[in-house]
């Protein structure tokens, strides 16, 4: 079982992320394949990060 882990992405200016090469391996991730972004407590408010 892979653990599950948190990283902090930055979104580019059309929206995008990138998602490390690591992490794209570990968990099978392939172009045009889908991931789920599931937002919580600490990805919003005051931890937001906006410029």
């Amino acid at each position: 079982m892979i653990p599950v882990v948190s990283i902090r992405l930055k979104v580019g200016p059309k929206g995008q992320i990138v998602i490390p090469k690591v992490f794209r391996e570990a968990y099978g991730i392939k172009e045009g394949g889908e991931v789920i972004v599931e937002p919580t407590d600490r990805g919003t408010g005051d931890n937001a990060q906006e410029k």
